[in-house]
């Protein structure tokens, strides 16, 4: 299928793409990057994410391998392991 099918018919699934953030790096979720939903810590992500509503939640309090629902605004800090940011069907 080619882009134009997606752009056509739409995205199947909740999560339509994905970001890999490296611990000690920021990103931030705001304009073309506008749209993570949730996130998945890979391996040992030790910085914090931002929830787009306030509060942070540290990845070391996350299980890898689980996918968590969240608004987020920004992950930052930290300095070992990574964690994927997934946008969602919510936004374009």
């Amino acid at each position: 299928m080619a882009l134009q099918d997606f752009n056509k018919f739409g995205h199947p699934g909740n999560l339509k793409s994905v970001t890999s953030v490296s611990g000690g790096s920021a990103f931030d979720c705001t304009g073309e990057n506008y749209g993570v939903g949730a996130v998945m810590i890979v391996s040992g992500y030790n910085g914090t994410i931002h929830l787009s509503d306030g509060g942070t939640v540290a990845g070391t309090t996350l299980l890898a391998g689980v996918v968590y629902n969240f608004s987020v605004s920004r992950v930052s800090g930290g300095s070992t392991g990574s964690i994927y940011l997934f946008k969602t069907q919510k936004v374009s």
